[in-house]
């Protein structure tokens, strides 16, 4: 089993409601976002890293520069991670669904994709020293 990184950022503001602190107010941050994804390794590789960073960043453009409460109704660390976990890992299967379709409509596999691939990990920094982590404990 191998596994591929990826790192991007986001900004965005959020605030949380009925807290009672600072963070009640809105304020923003630079979000990081580390994403890792598993599986044994087909055809020389996992995935092609053009098509990891494009699922990545298709689910990441929701949230860049937006009032994060317009989208996720407490927008904690943790329920960010969710949120951006539950979106990679459905443009994951997407695009692994329809890429092995079309090979498979084609006769043949000129587009091979893995199909073995899971989401291992998103861990999303709300600063330089604070994240939230969202593992599947299923993969290695």
């Amino acid at each position: 089993m191998v596994s591929l990184g990826y790192i991007t950022h986001f900004d965005a503001a959020h605030y949380l409601p009925e807290y009672d602190g600072k963070c009640s107010k809105m304020h923003g941050h630079t979000w990081k976002v580390e994403v890792k994804i598993c599986g044994d390794v087909e055809n020389g590789n996992l995935i092609d890293f053009t098509l990891f960073k494009k699922i990545v960043e298709e689910v990441i453009s929701n949230l860049d520069h937006n009032l994060l409460n317009n989208i996720i109704v407490v927008p904690t660390a943790e329920n960010i991670s969710q949120f951006i976990w539950d979106g990679i890992n459905y443009e994951l299967t997407e695009h692994v669904h329809k890429i092995t379709t079309h090979a498979l409509k084609n006769g043949g596999f000129k587009e091979r994709v893995n199909t073995n691939v899971k989401l291992a990990m998103v861990r999303v920094w709300e600063s330089e020293k604070c994240y939230a982590e969202r593992i599947n404990t299923r993969v290695g």
